[in-house]
């Protein structure tokens, strides 16, 4: 059963990679809100799942679009396209760093 993990919040390492012990090889991470502040601060393609990010809340945050380690998804539109293709999603609530 595949599960769209969403992450809101900045986290460092160490805490996505421990979050990661729990995915499934179908899962995926989509970063959203404060999580975008990650897409240049932390290894992403390292956890070997796909990593979807919502330009719009990066342009918000004055986050470049550039990084090459998430698929940008341009709008809620597109957001809502990539969650229904998930069976569930967990929107994780950390500790922000």
């Amino acid at each position: 059963m595949s599960c769209l993990h969403i992450i809101n919040r900045r986290i460092n390492q160490q805490t996505l990679n421990e979050q990661a012990k729990w995915f499934s090889e179908d899962d995926a991470i989509l970063l959203i809100e404060d999580a975008l502040y990650l897409v240049h601060a932390l290894s992403l393609e390292s956890l070997g799942y796909p990593v979807y990010a919502l330009s719009t809340d990066a342009k918000v945050r004055g986050v470049e679009t550039t990084s090459k380690q998430v698929e940008w998804l341009n709008d809620y539109e597109a957001m809502v396209d990539i969650t229904i293709l998930f069976d569930k999603s967990i929107t994780w609530t950390t500790q922000q760093v």
